[in-house]
């Protein structure tokens, strides 16, 4: 019968709903359902737990209560309304108990008995947000230490490019900062140096430039070489294999070292 139907249709999407509800009430990730104006529909307990909420506590709470930047709540709003989702973003929120944390979130619209309801999926970067500043911290202490070495510094990879270098190789070697921040590797170097530390050019100098970086890539272990470059200078050149591919090569100016060594060995 038609009634005997219709319950049968009415069950179907009961059912429909209590599994839809278990899947998100058993994700990992925060999920969310709340009218525009931040009126709460649905919360599952990983949502909950985000801000130190049961979920009955943040089913009566307003979405906007939470926001740490209201003006960029805004903004995020209007974003949404204009394009009916928001791709993952990081969102500064703050808890029940006031302190602050952060979430990447992504929104989509769902419409819902002729109603747009925004779904919001979340999760805590907290801890991602901590390591990338504990690394952002050792990252500058690591290079206010390079920038304030005598010594000139390069790092070069497995591929002989340039990855790392300090200022103080800039200048001993007379190789401009914006060459080096192209990343060049060891052979190109060699080529844009070589006419003014070993007075050769052209096919002379690729040959040499190549013959260099073989030289370079076969070390296995550490080596420490001493040249006197057309100013002068006696240059002390140290290179030390890196794990998994690359090198470390330390330039000191050695040349009053050098000169007391000689004054030494005359009055010998």
């Amino acid at each position: 019968t038609d009634v005997t139907e219709i319950k049968a249709a009415e069950r179907k999407v009961a059912e429909s709903e209590q599994r839809l509800r278990t899947i998100l009430e058993s994700s990992p990730v925060g999920v969310s359902m709340s009218h525009i104006d931040g009126r709460r529909i649905f919360a599952n307990k990983a949502f909950a737990d985000l801000y130190g909420m049961t979920q009955a506590e943040i089913a009566e709470a307003n979405a906007g209560d939470f926001y740490v930047d209201h003006e960029f709540r805004r903004g995020l709003h209007e974003r949404f309304k204009r394009d009916g989702f928001l791709p993952g973003t990081d969102i500064l929120q703050r808890r029940r108990d006031g302190s602050m944390f952060w979430t990447y979130s992504l929104w989509q619209r769902l419409e819902i008995d002729g109603e747009n309801i925004l779904v919001a999926w979340s999760y805590d970067l907290t801890e991602q947000k901590r390591q990338a500043q504990d690394l952002a911290n050792q990252t500058a202490v690591l290079e206010a230490v390079l920038e304030n070495m005598d010594q000139g510094i390069t790092m070069y990879d497995s591929d002989l490019r340039v990855i790392a270098w300090n200022r103080k190789f800039s200048e001993l070697i007379n190789l401009p900062p914006e060459f080096l921040d192209s990343n060049p590797n060891h052979a190109d170097i060699i080529r844009r140096s070589g006419p003014a530390e070993v007075g050769v050019e052209g096919e002379e100098l690729d040959r040499l430039a190549l013959e260099h970086a073989a030289r370079l890539r076969a070390t296995t272990q550490p080596r420490i070489s001493v040249r006197r470059r057309p100013n002068g200078m006696m240059l002390e050149t140290r290179t030390t294999p890196v794990a998994g591919g690359g090198f470390v090569r330390t330039y000191t100016d050695v040349t009053e070292i050098k000169a007391a060594e000689q004054i030494g060995r005359a009055h010998v």
